[in-house]
């Protein structure tokens, strides 16, 4: 008559994992090794996002805008790319200049 720890000697030992005693199966190792890339990528993504204060500009030319650009030489790249139409860069670059320009008080 069997006894109670004869479900161990067959190789059935409810783990699913057969019956070597080990957990550590290659595709356990390959989904933690994926699941940990994973993490890293975002880890890198989110940080380059706050680098940058979450601001990516693309350009005509598929690189992200300088920071530093001054904005006569932004709208002068934006209209030679057809981003802008005459009207819309004439508008802005006036406003620009006078912004730009010394308050005079009358004295």
């Amino acid at each position: 008559m069997p006894g109670d720890g004869d479900h161990m000697r067959n190789g059935w030992n409810g783990n699913m994992m057969g019956d070597n005693g080990s957990a550590w199966s290659p595709w356990l190792v390959a989904f933690f090794v994926v699941a940990t890339l994973l993490l890293v990528l975002a880890a890198l993504l989110v940080g380059r996002l706050l680098r940058t204060g979450g601001a990516v500009a693309p350009t005509g030319r598929g690189r992200a805008a300088q920071a530093t650009e001054p904005p006569e030489e932004m709208l002068d790249r934006l209209f030679a790319t057809g981003e802008l139409d005459e009207a819309t860069y004439r508008s802005r670059r006036t406003a620009l200049t006078e912004m730009r320009q010394p308050v005079r008080h009358q004295e």
